[in-house]
């Protein structure tokens, strides 16, 4: 906005300043190394914590140049986890969710698995193999349709009620979509149980691969269920389906007992589901469509007991809602509604919640949607317009290209939700924001932030990866010694007031001093910048450190000390101008010194009238 048209609370033009205690601008912390060399010429991937059940220690885990990684951030060591059947994976931005007691992994072209004990594998090594028919006669009549199958497994099974007598035993053939053709049988050797006793085929059972016939060497007893064949054919499922998708979302209406995936391309608005709690079973027919064929669902986030799925702009509705409920003989239902037609989104990891809604980047700027009143309604409205830019007077988000929009990410970490675009994140401060009455608090971070590829939150500090080294960085705390330095480097912070009239647009003013009030800083160097009428003027100061306190002198033990409260130190300085309007900039370049300025007061008198 134009300077001389915002609040006095509010800056027009500041950066790697955030606001504390208060609301106080403050020079932020800045970030250190975790990894003390780089792991090579790629960027980080993808970050979790698996907690393995039994144990209170999480596996730290990072995805990294088409490996993933164990790692050990106390001892600074990885462990390389694709040493099985599994060598590697593709280098791609990677979605990690974990379910009972696994970790499952996607990166647009594997769907894989860690157990915390094994090498990766295969999430389809170990897919579910439904029983799609219960029941059945061995001369194969009867039965009753059971599950569907699964589009992780060529593998299916038929269960049926041995008579006692009956050594042979016939299955239903599978057809291809002409409804005439058999499906092909795999060569691989099929299996069988007896009351849950396993035989392979070729000791105690054969199949005849032409007939569809299971002929065992002793009939199996009598019993309800007592006998399943397992079987396979080559290619029964596209299992791409599932590996091509990159975005997954843990859901079940009041719990999380679900997982949906998305972002297969050749199905862009398509959103599958698994079974209740186990990834490895994608049943044939739990899919839904939402929207438009065209337009790819582009992002997920719960609100209350819904899931809200976003699409790209240009949908008949850009925010959908799905429950999730059970039908009489328990068989899961989604029903899917539209719920917004005006705010899509267009970057999926930009999706967070906050303040009992949810916040997603959209085509014009990041869109705050809150539960209605009315069931199957909610709220939208854009809080960024501050910081949107595209207006020539400041470049914003908006002023990014689409292709950086659409590579944005954002994360909520210390009660802020951090917005990576490019070289630059935009910082929307929820502690000092109130969404629902349009109080916006946003500022903008650079430095080490620009650099960010992820961002991950682990037990409540923000990790950094690097956008495109092997490199990863943690956030500083109070009680590092590097505060305010972005991996040894100094941090470039400033504030800059509003445009200030005093008194009038219509006078001449002569502003003749100002006093800044600074929290207690060990020999801080700040520049300040006059900014009139006649032009700007820079100052440097070096702020006033603590006081030398009596009180901690000691005769008998012969100590002295300074003592290490804070205490705000006042710098007064002439300022010597005329004009209509004043502003001043506070900045602070040194390394590994702080800004924190608690007060401002300006003297000044009206001169004259303007005519």
């Amino acid at each position: 906005m134009s300077p001389d048209k915002i609040p006095p609370s509010a800056s027009p033009n500041m950066e790697n300043i955030c606001y504390a205690d208060g609301a106080i601008p403050t020079k932020r912390f800045g970030a250190s190394r975790v990894t003390a060399t780089s792991w090579g010429p790629t960027p980080i991937r993808g970050a979790f914590e698996f907690y393995i059940i039994g144990s209170s220690v999480p596996i730290f885990l990072v995805a990294h140049g088409g490996k993933i990684y164990s790692y050990n951030e106390t001892l600074d060591t990885k462990a390389d986890l694709c040493t099985g059947t599994v060598l590697g994976a593709t280098d791609a931005p990677t979605t990690f969710f974990q379910v009972r007691d696994k970790c499952f992994i996607l990166t647009g072209t594997e769907y894989l698995y860690y157990d915390g004990t094994n090498p990766i594998a295969t999430v389809q090594s170990i897919a579910y193999v439904p029983t799609i028919v219960l029941t059945k006669k061995p001369d194969g009549t009867g039965g009753l349709p059971n599950e569907k199958f699964n589009h992780l497994s060529d593998k299916w099974k038929e269960s049926f009620d041995g008579n006692g007598a009956a050594t042979e035993y016939i299955i239903t053939k599978q057809l291809l979509p002409d409804g005439l053709t058999p499906i092909t049988l795999s060569t691989n050797l099929f299996k069988a149980y007896i009351y849950e006793v396993e035989m392979i085929e070729g000791a105690g059972f054969t199949f005849n691969r032409t007939t569809w016939k299971a002929t065992f060497a002793v009939a199996p007893a009598t019993g309800i269920d007592n006998v399943q064949i397992q079987l396979e054919a080559d290619a029964l499922m596209d299992q791409t389906l599932i590996t091509k998708c990159d975005k997954a979302v843990e859901f079940g209406g009041k719990n999380n007992s679900v997982v949906f995936i998305s972002g297969n391309p050749s199905y862009p608005n398509v959103a599958r589901y698994c079974w209740f709690f186990d990834p490895t079973y994608w049943p044939q027919d739990q899919d839904i469509s939402v929207g438009n064929d065209a337009r790819a669902i582009t992002g997920w986030g719960r609100m209350n007991d819904y899931l809200v799925t976003y699409k790209q702009p240009g949908d008949e509705f850009v925010q959908w809602y799905s429950a999730l409920d059970l039908d009489s003989v328990g068989v899961m239902v989604v029903s899917t509604n539209g719920l917004n037609d005006e705010f899509g989104c267009i970057a999926h990891r930009t999706v967070r919640p906050a303040q009992n809604g949810l916040l997603a980047l959209s085509d014009r700027g990041v869109v705050w949607t809150w539960s209605s009143l009315i069931k199957g309604q909610a709220n939208c409205k854009i809080i960024s317009q501050g910081v949107n830019g595209k207006n020539g007077i400041a470049k914003g988000i908006l002023d990014n290209t689409k292709a950086d929009l659409a590579l944005a990410h954002a994360e909520i970490s210390g009660n802020k939700y951090l917005l990576h675009i490019k070289d630059k994140v935009w910082v929307l401060d929820l502690e000092y924001s109130d969404l629902a009455n349009n109080v916006y608090c946003w500022y903008p971070y650079t430095g080490i932030f620009a650099k960010a590829g992820i961002f991950f939150v682990r037990d409540t500090v923000l990790y950094i990866g690097d956008k495109v080294d092997g490199l990863m960085y943690r956030g500083n705390q109070a009680e590092d010694a590097n505060l305010w330095l972005d991996d040894g480097v100094a941090i470039d912070a400033w504030w800059t007031s509003p445009l200030m009239f005093l008194g009038g647009r219509n006078w001449i003013k002569k502003f003749s001093r100002i006093r800044l009030t600074f929290k207690v800083g060990a020999g801080n160097q700040h520049i300040l910048t006059f900014i009139t009428d006649q032009g700007p003027e820079d100052i440097v100061l070096t702020q006033e450190a603590g006081f030398f306190s009596a009180s901690f002198f000691d005769a008998e033990f012969f100590n002295a000390g300074v003592e290490n409260a804070d205490y705000p130190s006042t710098q007064p300085e002439k300022i010597g101008y005329k004009g209509s309007y004043f502003s001043f900039r506070i900045r602070n370049i040194q390394p590994n010194r702080g800004l924190t300025m608690l007060a401002v007061e300006i003297d000044y008198s009206l001169l004259k009238k303007i005519k």
